[in-house]
């Protein structure tokens, strides 16, 4: 499983917002909010559920999205040194 996050609610919605705005689709702002709220809260479960995980950090938009976190069979690796804030916050590890 891949998945690609970002840092803040604020961030994504700015950039679902752009999409919407070029003619793409949106959903209402309570929406988006339980969606990213619920995507990180089941990044643990997906850690434990996955054969292999890669979790990549979409945070800034200028660069690659780099890998962040790799996991197979439930053991963690982190790629980032440091990991970044929010995927610690996400596995219940800061």
């Amino acid at each position: 499983m891949r998945y690609l996050a970002l840092n803040d609610f604020a961030r994504n919605l700015e950039r679902i917002q752009g999409r919407a705005d070029a003619g793409g689709h949106s959903a209402p702002e309570s929406v988006l909010r339980k969606v990213y709220d619920a995507s990180l809260k089941n990044l643990g479960r997906a850690v434990q559920e996955m054969d292999i995980l890669r979790v990549y950090d979409n945070t800034n938009i200028d660069v690659s999205h780099p890998l962040v976190l790799e996991s197979h069979g439930g053991e963690i690796r982190f790629v980032a040194d440091p990991p970044p804030a929010w995927l610690l916050e996400a596995l219940d590890m800061s």
